[in-house]
């Protein structure tokens, strides 16, 4: 039977006893510190590619958006301006064919004429033609 005194180790073996556990777990704990190490810096280096990646993508793919997004804005402030310029060009016509003829022999050339650009104008808008469109429907 052992004594209680054996189960205890004196201070300098329990000393040279954590000392041989600690050299001795030392370098598996090194390896394994480097395998990690290693692995975390994989990782790091994934990571990294991947959002270095994206960020050039989604910046390439911003800079196309930016060029289309300010041709698109010039289609669309540019757009009114063609409406406005046929229905210019529509009043000037009507305004001209409201002109007196020149040959009255020449009655159903004017006529028909008239029609064709007061038609015109009423489909592009002109106030002229609607405001008196409505004044002859109601007379």
């Amino acid at each position: 039977m052992a004594s209680s005194q054996d189960e205890f180790l004196s201070p300098e073996k329990a000393a040279r006893a954590n000392r041989h556990a600690i050299t001795s777990e030392l370098p598996y704990s090194i390896r394994r510190f480097d395998r990690e190490s290693h692995t975390n810096e994989k990782i790091a280096m994934y990571a990294f590619n991947v959002l270095t990646t994206i960020y050039k993508t989604a910046n390439d793919l911003y800079e196309k958006d930016k060029k289309h997004l300010g041709k698109l804005m010039q289609m669309v402030q540019s757009t009114g301006d063609d409406d406005r310029h046929e229905q210019d060009q529509a009043r000037d016509r009507y305004h001209k064919a409201l002109q007196p003829m020149r040959n009255p022999n020449n009655w159903e050339l004017w006529l028909v004429r008239y029609e064709e650009t007061a038609s015109y104008a009423q489909k592009n808008g002109v106030v002229e033609v609607s405001s008196l469109t409505r004044s002859s429907k109601t007379s």
